[in-house]
């Protein structure tokens, strides 16, 4: 068997195609797959999730033990250092994080980098800042096309020269 793997597919609500949501699409292809291929799927919010996704079996696992907020706090103390922001905002960014060590690491660069001076409220804000980041790239929209389509891994050296880098790690 083959499994797929989609990552945050209550994102995929937040996006459309025309007037379907990515989400949408998702269901239709899922329809018409062969018993030999398995999908799984991470939400956050399996609820809206599943009601576009009828049939289909859903599972809690807890990710974030108790110990996980703890954990995130002393990561972003470490990554900031003795001189970083007040308390105040670090406890702000691990209540945001709610154990997510993605939102920690990315939301302590753009401290670190001061791209955005306010901390996002939540992972796919964290995104939406970041996107924006990334728009100012010329050939980043066109990279990031081939990537989403390609049906094979692509050698570094392709991507570079997709987009106009010398640059092969």
């Amino acid at each position: 068997a083959y499994v797929v793997v989609i990552d945050d597919l209550d994102g995929a609500l937040r996006y459309s195609l025309g007037s379907d949501t990515i989400l949408d699409t998702i269901r239709v292809c899922m329809e018409g797959l062969p018993s030999w291929i398995k999908i799984l799927v991470s939400t956050c919010n399996a609820k809206d999730v599943g009601e576009r996704l009828p049939g289909c079996q859903f599972d809690k696992l807890e990710l974030y033990g108790s110990h996980a907020g703890k954990d995130v706090m002393e990561y972003v103390q470490m990554e900031l250092g003795p001189l970083g922001p007040a308390p105040s905002v670090l406890e702000t960014l691990v209540k945001r994080a709610d154990g997510n060590f993605l939102y920690a690491k990315k939301a302590t660069h753009l401290l670190q980098e001061k791209i955005d001076s306010t901390l996002p409220e939540s992972l796919p804000h964290l995104y939406d800042v970041l996107w924006k980041d990334v728009s100012a790239f010329p050939h980043a929209h066109a990279v990031l096309q081939v990537l989403a389509t390609a049906r094979e891994p692509l050698p570094p050296s392709m991507i570079a020269a997709m987009s106009d880098t010398h640059d092969t790690h």
